[in-house]
């Protein structure tokens, strides 16, 4: 389900985040209150955000694909489980290959991958022509995830201004 959190920014970046549910694994707390999207929505101001939560597809109707296609977005952030060879949406992994393929057909300038040993991924989509990834170089908490999009995106939103 695609979700408008802040459209306040018509001339700022253009992020799409995506915090898909994650059957059998834990709970990753992006929605809930003190998430990364709680904290978007709160803070932000000059930028537009959108976010797919619950189910998650790489294709079809109301997928990813779809999002980047409709939504001309500069920045991806992923608040996922994953690993060095794929990020897990709600019922599929999604390599780092199938990935770059589908941003090679956007605007997409910076992925943010917050997701546990994500560098190869990331040295992946580097490779195949992604211009800017941010990622882990091992386990991240949900804790320091919000802290490094509370300071990553403060600081992007400042220096806009």
């Amino acid at each position: 389900m695609l979700i408008s959190i802040t459209k306040n920014g018509l001339t700022g970046p253009r992020i799409l985040v995506l915090a898909p549910n994650t059957p059998g694994l834990p709970d990753l707390e992006a929605t809930a209150d003190g998430g990364e999207l709680a904290f978007m929505r709160d803070e932000f101001s000059g930028v537009y955000i959108d976010a797919l939560i619950g189910t998650v597809t790489l294709t079809g109707r109301n997928s990813l694909a779809d999002a980047l296609r409709d939504g001309n977005y500069s920045v991806l952030h992923l608040i996922s489980h994953g690993d060095c060879d794929a990020v897990t949406l709600t019922r599929e992994l999604v390599t780092w290959q199938e990935l770059s393929r589908l941003l090679s057909q956007h605007h997409v300038r910076l992925v943010i991958a917050m997701t546990c040993n994500s560098h190869c991924f990331a040295d992946g989509l580097l490779a195949a022509g992604t211009p800017q990834v941010i990622c882990t170089t091992g386990e991240i908490t949900n804790t320091d995830a919000r802290q490094f999009a509370r300071e990553f995106y403060g600081a992007m939103v400042r220096d806009m201004t």
